[in-house]
């Protein structure tokens, strides 16, 4: 390459010559130069001299013109000029023989050429090509201007750098043709760079070479991989902002890795349907689980029961996840509190347990079958609710009969009951059995409660005498029992007990010819004292114990009240000379609740006294039996009367209300899923908790006696 440089004006000297073999004519400086020294001679015109002058000024490392010596002359800085590297010239005449490069081949030092070692030796360069620097075409320095850039640097994409020197686009790391997003407008201002091939953006992961717009790998949803760089969430397949469950975590890691900001809420539970996801309005009894709550779309209120009218609908979708299987029959299903196994709340004027009765339920009948069932109490204790029953003879689920021999007649029963039964609760657990051996069993069964255990009382006829018997147990375990016999014949018609103040059990019952009574410490089951009086004046169809104020019996015979003083020590009975705390003429059945004292007018009436106050309720049709309790200002009957809703069988009725009004009684539904049967005796127990009432019911024909019982929430 030809360069101007400044023309140096020397002054000319007359030289002489020391010739050492200077004999040839024309002395000049080129290739074959003469060993002799020319004064100021300038032969190719670069204003620099060769060889030594009596004037100072540069001295030319190549004075010759046919070795392109204008090219090479010194007083500047070759390395200012890019123009002048690798053209195989000095230009600048700096070479001094110790170094290895002539011309500028390595400009920034870092060991690779700026010119291919193929180049240079096609200008004919190879003589003075450096020793140090490799001639691998590969290895040429695409910047020799910076260090940092040379085929061995590790290149680092999307800094507008090719700092290796690998000739691609900086800004497409995967070689895909395609530019991440967020990097295309940098990408664009390194238009004039030789790695720049003016490419497409839209590259979403430029680390995979088939991952881009136009991949040709189908796009597989919930593998993490947006294949074709969409921008739509792989875990979202119906786009409706919502994920399965399973699939949050790696959605959140989708959006980490992708850079998306996609919504990842989650329990999607069907991502075909844009439709359905937790934020959807849900359509009930359309089969259809619209807002993925996992309830049963049949069961608006969730109360675990079904409408009636979608029962066979919801039969046929039973394969589908949400489906619970669950029982038919709800006649609200907007009120969480109205279903078949609700308690049907007293007093509330609604059908709770939608069998069509307001206020009333139906009764439950166990697995336990019965003869003659009579007389039963309902009670509550610390852990159970507890209904006690009479019979001959009694059958469990598996078929064993109490008593196995024929000749006896009399089991007494307590089944046990949950605290929170529901209406068509179910025994908890084994009932308590006595049988009687060798005699009937009373007609009398009483039952009170002790902490977690109770006291059941009755007496049997065996061997010419009346015995007593009350025991004391506690469900799932053991029982202690006391009992005394009297010298009667007569098989008792009632019977009671109860506790007096300090801690004493009284137990007491009556016939038609004698009064029989003992006394136990309630704790231990020792007998204190017992005793028996027969004859007349002595006698009772209905008897009950009075322990509030001493120890008084009450007892009704041939319609006429009775009472009795008993002495455990002294082991007598005495007639009360202060006569009954009652009047009761004309009647036989009369029993005592809680302080209350009620009998049945057969002529369709119940009387309830409290300390010779008397409140009266007519229930419209013959009263055969009934029972009473008062619980915070309202009293409760439920009464056993002849016919009322004309299917010739006797009812239970239920009534209750402000004992100083006349109370409206309802119709209890008395229905048996075997026999046709009529209810003939009653009980009843009220608490804070619920209302329950016991019902023993005779088959009309045959066998199929059976004892039930209905439990009512409380308002």
């Amino acid at each position: 390459m030809l360069r101007t440089v400044p023309v140096l004006v020397s002054i000319l000297f007359l030289c002489s010559c020391v010739s050492d073999d200077c004999d040839r004519p024309g002395n000049y400086v080129g290739v074959n130069q003469y060993h002799c020294e020319i004064d100021c001679l300038d032969q190719d015109g670069d204003g620099a001299t060769f060889g030594v002058c009596s004037a100072p000024g540069p001295v030319d490392c190549n004075d010759d013109v046919g070795l392109r010596g204008a090219d090479e002359s010194p007083g500047f800085d070759e390395r200012d000029d890019p123009s002048l590297w690798y053209d195989g010239l000095d230009n600048d005449c700096s070479y001094n023989g110790v170094g290895t490069e002539h011309d500028v081949i390595d400009f920034d030092g870092d060991g690779f050429p700026g010119i291919a070692f193929d180049n240079w030796v096609s200008e004919g360069f190879a003589k003075d090509w450096p020793q140090n620097l490799p001639t691998d075409p590969l290895s040429v320095d695409c910047d020799d201007r910076d260090d940092a850039v040379n085929p061995q640097r590790v290149d680092s994409h999307y800094d507008g750098i090719d700092s290796d020197c690998a000739g691609d686009d900086d800004f497409d790391a995967d070689g895909d043709g395609y530019v991440p997003t967020q990097h295309y407008a940098a990408y664009l201002t390194f238009s004039d760079e030789p790695w720049f091939t003016g490419l497409a953006t839209g590259d979403c992961d430029d680390s995979k070479p088939n991952v881009h717009p136009a991949s040709a790998t189908p796009d597989q949803w919930y593998d993490g991989i947006d294949q074709d760089c969409a921008g739509n969430n792989d875990f979202d397949r119906d786009a409706d902002g919502f994920v399965e469950v399973e699939n949050t975590n790696q959605c959140a890691a989708y959006n980490l890795k992708y850079g998306y900001e996609l919504s990842c809420s989650a329990d999607d539970c069907d991502d075909l349907e844009a439709a359905i996801n937790p934020g959807a309005v849900d359509y009930w009894y359309d089969g259809i689980d619209s807002n993925c709550d996992g309830f049963d779309d049949f069961d608006a209120d969730e109360d675990g029961w079904i409408p009636s009218a979608y029962a066979g609908t919801y039969a046929g979708l039973s394969a589908l996840p949400w489906h619970a299987q669950l029982l038919s029959g709800d006649c609200n299903d907007v009120d969480a509190s109205v279903h078949p196994g609700a308690l049907e709340v007293v007093g509330d004027g609604a059908d709770t347990d939608c069998d069509g009765q307001i206020d009333g339920s139906a009764f439950a009948f166990g697995g336990y079958g019965y003869e003659v069932p009579r007389q039963p109490v309902v009670t509550v204790n610390a852990g159970n609710y507890l209904l006690a029953v009479a019979a001959d003879r009694m059958t469990s689920p598996d078929g064993d009969t109490t008593p196995s021999d024929p000749d006896d007649e009399g089991v007494g029963a307590v089944l046990h009951f949950e605290l929170d039964a529901g209406h068509m609760a179910q025994v908890s657990n084994d009932p308590f059995f006595q049988n009687v051996n060798g005699g009937p069993m009373g007609d009398g069964i009483d039952l009170i409660a002790d902490g977690a255990g109770y006291f059941v009382g009755y007496s049997y006829l065996r061997g010419g005498k009346d015995w007593l018997l009350v025991k004391r147990a506690t469900p799932g375990s053991g029982t202690s029992t006391v009992y005394t016999n009297a010298l009667t014949d007569a098989r008792d018609a009632d019977m009671d007990l109860s506790l007096d103040d300090s801690g004493g059990l009284w137990a007491a019952s009556c016939s038609a010819q004698a009064v029989h009574f003992l006394n136990a410490d309630s704790a231990s089951m020792d007998l204190i004292g017992e005793g028996t009086a027969q004859g007349p004046g002595f006698s009772g169809s209905s008897c009950w114990l009075d322990t509030a104020d001493g120890v008084r019996l009450n007892a009704v015979a041939d319609d006429v009240p009775q009472a009795y003083l008993l002495d455990a020590f002294a082991q007598s009975i005495e007639v009360d000379p202060a006569g009954p705390s009652f009047s009761a003429q004309g009647v036989d059945e009369v029993r005592a609740h809680g302080g209350w004292v009620i009998w049945s007018e057969g002529a369709g009436g119940v009387t309830v006294v409290d300390d010779n106050v008397s409140f009266h309720h007519d229930f419209g049709a013959a009263v055969l039996d009934a029972d009473a309790a008062f619980h915070e200002g309202v009293l409760y009957i439920a009464a056993v009367t002849a016919d009322v809703d004309g299917d010739g069988l006797n009812d239970v009725l239920l009534g209750f209300g402000d004992p100083l009004d006349p109370m409206v009684p309802a119709i209890v539904a008395h229905e048996h899923p075997s026999d046709a049967q009529e209810p003939m005796f009653t009980s009843l127990h009220v608490d804070h908790n619920r209302l329950v009432v016991a019902v023993a019911s005779q088959a009309l024909s045959g066998s199929g006696d059976a004892v039930g019982w209905m439990f009512l929430g409380m308002p």
